[in-house]
């Protein structure tokens, strides 16, 4: 069976999965199947999905694949995307084209 490790970061006041981009390329999982609560670092090429749904959401469909999944766990309590320039929200409309 393959693996993955990701990355749990722990807020002050929330909790992310961090995923590459082209993790998310090479498992066929569209961004947009995500909600405007989780947040693509551009910078990184990173995505942060929010823990109480679309984190679950992602490990369903890559558990679906076959992966299994570990975790890095980790706080950042400085963390706050919705306040920092680098981070955008995952929009509806977002792609790989885009990004």
């Amino acid at each position: 069976m393959n693996k993955i490790k990701l990355n749990y970061i722990s807020t002050s006041s929330h909790g992310f999965i961090k995923i590459s981009k082209y993790d998310l390329q090479a498992f066929k999982i569209e961004p947009n199947q995500f909600s405007d609560f989780s947040f693509f670092n551009q910078e990184e090429a990173c995505f942060y999905l929010e823990e109480d749904c679309d984190a679950n959401k992602l490990t369903a469909l890559i558990k679906d694949k076959g992966i299994e999944i570990a975790f890095n766990e980790s706080s950042e309590d400085e963390l706050e995307p919705k306040y920092d320039s680098n981070f955008s929200r995952i929009k509806s409309t977002i792609n790989y084209a885009n990004l």
